[in-house]
């Protein structure tokens, strides 16, 4: 049994069953007596007993059935709920199982939010499916596990066994949680396309969502009129959490036998917190900070509602490592506060051995660029005109020496062949780099200071006299830009890969500034370790692993974080592809005997996409908002029923009136 509005209900009984009961205790109750005269009664006496305060409750049948109308309405005002009865109609479990609903903070225990909504889905299935005393129901229900995808774990079923085996068989998984692919599955499945009863035709659904509520995708998710959601909330609303919202490893240009590695820690719990950070390489501890990072404690902006956590940043000092190592960094809070999310307190980078770059420079001869070049620590480093280049580009382009990175100074070839390009000044011939003019007197308005290529680049002071007006296309991706448009931006189409300057810099006062030497230095080690630059970025939840092995490889192994492991099959050109990815952790690929056929791929869960953890108290859906809710729906309601007793017995205890007073 569920009470709906049990204080309620309990309010109206204390209001009105106390005073019919003293009515009774006080109501005057004269005997009848056959007299001669009333002068033969003294008043003292018949003021006394007409006003005795209390009086002995005797049984009476009126007082009984008024007693049952008032409880009876007592009750239903509390609108109770019958369990067990079984449902009606087509149910989808739609339950969570992304990365934040891992948290620990189940007050009776270590389950964790997925276990927490594993039980309380298969406490639903036993309810709509399993009867009950009020008998059973005409009900399906289907099952879906979902996280930034939705899976079905069993279609519409009848049968509780089914579906409860199939929700104790969710598994976890570290990616964040959107809520519209879910709704799309229990859509397509709910639509009948039954001839006989007519094609698309949509019932009635119903949606019960298993979660803490935290689901990126909330605000362009819609219900449709035929549906109904239920919102279970999962977790405590304050659950204190640290992570990492960004981990990265670089061997710097001038000492690329070293490493160094840079952090940045939140909290996204609302008190401030104390951390220490750790760093081992190849499982060994290299350092600890040796004072503790101070995080402030998170803020939820009172007019968005989005969460600003409190931030720190980590520096370790570079150290030796002249070949690959994995790196792994992990949180030790240095306070007596919890911390309930273990995921995202460990982060792992694969570095790389150390490579030095072959350049080539496409323009004229000399110029600021080409002695810059020059004096970066290159392996090789050669200039070409532009008539050569286009001449070898259109014949066969493995003639132009397998450089790394081709620098285009100022010229615009006629194609570009595969390859990585740091084009200044002239446009690359691209599509989706649409030159539409100039403008003269540009300044910067904005740039992503978390890319690779603006590393310790600070273009406040860039002042550019001409720059070219540039329509970037859907992929083009636009690092820096002024008021009239993109300055510096960005092409990763797989096999070229390009990075586009707007502006010549003897056009600006950019080779003036230390920024310009950074810059370029950036974006050629950015573009000549494009692949290097994919293992230190790694993977996150949900993204597909992709390798190549050895061409004419029969067959691979993948270790898993979780101990597992899965057998893949490369192509002939020897790639392997698997995902999505579930899990966080460093992932093992085998291939053969020797170091030289094993490849650690490492995936990390960063940021606040499932950092937050903070359980939602209501869901808003585009424009419709849905209050949390932990009384199960699908039960029957009593309250109408006790409604048409109280009613019932009502006539009763007219009719009884009626007939004494008749007598």
């Amino acid at each position: 049994m569920t009470w709906l509005t049990p204080l309620t209900g309990l309010l109206a009984a204390a209001a009105v069953i106390p005073p019919l009961v003293a009515l009774y205790f006080l109501k005057l109750r004269r005997k009848r007596r056959t007299i001669s005269s009333t002068l033969l009664w003294s008043r003292s006496v018949e003021d006394l007993e007409a006003n005795a305060p209390w009086q002995r409750l005797r049984p009476n049948l009126l007082f009984l059935l008024q007693l049952l109308v008032l409880v009876a309405l007592a009750v239903a005002v509390a609108q109770p709920i019958a369990e067990g009865g079984g449902g009606q109609g087509r149910t989808a479990l739609l339950i969570d199982r992304s990365g934040s609903m891992l948290a620990t903070d189940d007050p009776n225990g270590d389950a964790t939010r997925l276990d927490r909504a594993k039980a309380a889905a298969v406490a639903r299935v036993e309810t709509l499916l399993g009867g009950g005393w009020l008998g059973g129901g005409d009900a399906e229900v289907m099952v879906i596990a979902f996280d930034e995808r939705g899976e079905v774990r069993a279609p519409f079923t009848s049968n509780a066994r089914t579906a409860i085996e199939a929700i104790e068989a969710i598994e976890p998984s570290d990616a964040t949680s959107l809520l519209k692919p879910a709704l799309d599955l229990a859509r397509a499945f709910a639509t009948n396309v039954d001839p006989e009863s007519g094609p698309n035709e949509v019932g009635d659904l119903s949606i019960e969502l298993f979660s803490d509520g935290r689901l990126e995708d909330l605000a362009t998710t819609v219900l449709r009129s035929n549906e109904r959601l239920r919102f279970e909330p999962i977790g405590a609303s304050d659950a204190p959490n640290l992570g990492f919202e960004i981990a990265a490893a670089e061997r710097p240009a001038d000492t690329p036998g070293s490493i160094a590695v840079f952090a940045s820690v939140f909290n996204a719990g609302f008190e401030e917190r104390l951390v220490r950070v750790a760093i081992a390489v190849d499982g060994v501890v290299q350092s600890v900070t040796p004072e503790p990072v101070r995080l402030p404690a998170a803020r939820i902006d009172p007019a968005t509602g989005v969460m600003e956590p409190g931030r720190g940043d980590v520096a370790f000092l570079p150290f030796e490592q002249p070949r690959d190592a994995l790196i792994e960094l992990s949180l030790r809070p240095a306070d007596d506060l919890p911390d309930v999310l273990a995921t995202d307190d460990r982060a792992a980078i694969v570095v790389p051995p150390p490579r030095r770059l072959e350049v080539l420079r496409v323009g004229e001869s000399g110029g600021v660029l080409s002695m810059l070049l020059e004096g970066l620590p290159l392996a090789r480093f050669e200039s070409m005109s532009l008539a050569r280049f286009d001449e070898l580009a259109s014949g066969d382009p493995a003639s132009l020496g397998g450089f790394d990175v081709v620098v285009l100074d100022g010229v615009a070839p006629e194609t570009l062949p595969p390859g990585r390009y740091l084009a200044f000044g002239a446009i690359a011939p691209l599509e989706g780099l649409d030159e539409f003019g100039t403008r003269d007197g540009v300044m910067v308005r904005s740039m992503q200071r978390g890319h690779e290529i603006f590393r310790n680049v600070n273009l406040d002071e860039l002042v550019v006299a001409t720059s070219r007006l540039v329509a970037p296309g859907a992929d083009v991706r636009v690092l820096a830009e002024s008021a009239g448009g993109p300055l510096v931006m960005s092409v990763d189409r797989g096999d070229l890969r390009l990075i586009q300057v707007a502006f010549d810099p003897l056009d600006s006062n950019w080779p003036l500034l230390r920024s310009f030497v950074n810059f370029t230095a950036n974006a050629i080690e950015h573009l000549g370790s494009a692949d290097d630059a994919a293992a230190l970025a790694g993977l996150v939840p949900g993204d597909t692993l992709t390798a190549t092995v050895r061409a004419g490889v029969a067959g691979a192994t993948l270790a898993t974080p979780d101990g597992g492991s899965v057998a893949l099959v490369p192509d002939p050109s020897g790639v392997v592809a698997w995902g999505p990815v579930r899990r966080a952790g460093v992932h093992e690929l085998v291939w053969g005997e020797g170091d030289d056929a094993r490849r650690r791929i490492a995936v990390n869960r960063f940021g606040l996409d499932e950092g937050r953890l903070d359980a939602a108290d209501a869901l808003r859906l585009g424009d419709e908002r849905v209050a949390a809710s932990r009384t199960a729906g699908g039960g029957i309601d009593l309250w109408p029923w006790l409604l048409g007793l109280g009613l019932t017995l009502l006539f009763a205890e007219w009719i009884v009136y009626q007939r004494r007073a008749a007598a």
